[in-house]
């Protein structure tokens, strides 16, 4: 681990005992899609931050320049190795992950190194309430995931307001230590190396922060999927225009979908059948059976289907979780379907083909 590995390397620079508390944030939230081809996975994702304090005490002299040059050395290595993208090692900036170092002596035998990183967790909504028992457990409601450390969101029971098909809430009693990991916060790169472990997913990724820590988590994910030589497997999405732009400025490759006013724009275009309509987007991922959500415009037609496969756009609806718009929207030739109830989407693909 990183800090087996500092403590080796702080101990042959200077024979330094160290106490170390690491934290990060997170959250997780997929739903699944099915399509042509494999099982896409939707994440939603937000950026928190992870904090790594080192408190490095020597005796009897002080810890010198060359050994806090070298620690410093190691621990950009370090990051490097573990995806947390290019450093900037002179102003000991990570484009994306913003790792600021904070070297301070006290009484000329103390250093203390305090380290900033932004990590991607995967959460659909900007407050913890609906999902997790997050005012039990912090004694307050609205709960923003990035006002909280990593270690302190693993806390958290996000299985607890979970009802099956009963009706029944089979998680909500189980809080602290009585959670199991598999109720539990997760970040992307914990989510990415599980799946990519079991199988070959194409992905559909949000980002849902907006402003600077939007923009950085669109540097994140970018190398991230860079790294993981994931590019081409995932659809990048975001609501916010400004982000979504920042990313088609600074991530090439990056294939993205339509934000809201791409799709208005798209939808009247498709209206009168312009031909000189040349979207930025590669997919419209859009609304179905939700007047609320597509602003009273029916988006699920053969018409807007057909008009975006003209420029090879894909056409993806969300979340169709009734049997009857499964299939209707199945048979008009919707590229993906997302759905809360997979297994009854495969089984309605599975008749059709069938056919």
């Amino acid at each position: 681990s990183i800090a087996e590995d500092l403590m080796e390397h702080a101990v042959a620079c200077g024979k330094i005992r160290q106490r170390l508390a690491f934290s990060c944030r997170g959250q997780r939230r997929a739903r699944r899609c099915i399509c042509s081809g494999n099982v896409p996975r939707a994440i939603h994702l937000r950026t928190r931050k992870r904090r790594i304090r080192c408190s490095c005490v020597r005796e009897p002299a002080a810890l010198g320049d060359i050994a806090l040059k070298q620690l410093f050395r190691h621990l950009i290595n370090k990051a490097r190795r573990m995806r947390i993208l290019r450093a900037a090692v002179q102003q000991a900036v990570l484009r994306a992950g913003e790792i600021q170092l904070l070297l301070r002596a006290g009484d000329g035998n103390v250093a203390q190194a305090a380290f900033l990183l932004h990590v991607l967790v995967l959460l659909h909504d900007d407050e913890l309430d609906r999902t997790s028992d997050s005012e039990t457990v912090f004694g307050e409601t609205g709960v923003r995931p990035e006002d909280k450390t990593y270690e302190e969101l693993r806390t958290l029971n996000m299985g607890a307001k979970f009802v099956n098909e009963e009706g029944e809430m089979p998680y909500a009693d189980l809080h602290g230590d009585e959670v199991p990991d598999n109720l539990k916060i997760l970040s992307l790169d914990a989510i990415l190396d599980y799946l990519t472990a079991h199988d070959d997913y194409n992905y559909i990724i949000e980002i849902k922060n907006e402003g600077d820590l939007g923009k950085k988590s669109v540097d994140l994910l970018y190398a991230t999927l860079k790294e993981r030589d994931l590019l081409d497997k995932v659809i990048f999405g975001c609501f916010i225009s400004e982000i979504s732009e920042y990313a088609d400025a600074t991530c090439p490759g990056m294939i993205r979908s339509a934000y809201p006013s791409e799709v208005s724009e798209f939808y009247f275009a498709s209206l009168f059948n312009r031909s000189d309509y040349e979207p930025k987007f590669k997919v419209l991922q859009i609304p179905f059976a939700s007047a609320k959500n597509s602003y009273y415009i029916n988006l699920g037609t053969a018409r807007v289907i057909n008009y975006a496969h003209k420029p090879n756009l894909a056409v993806q609806y969300w979340t169709v979780n009734k049997d009857e718009h499964m299939e209707y929207l199945t048979r008009l030739g919707a590229d993906c379907i997302i759905s809360d109830y997979p297994d009854k989407l495969y089984t309605v693909r599975e008749s059709i083909e069938s056919e």
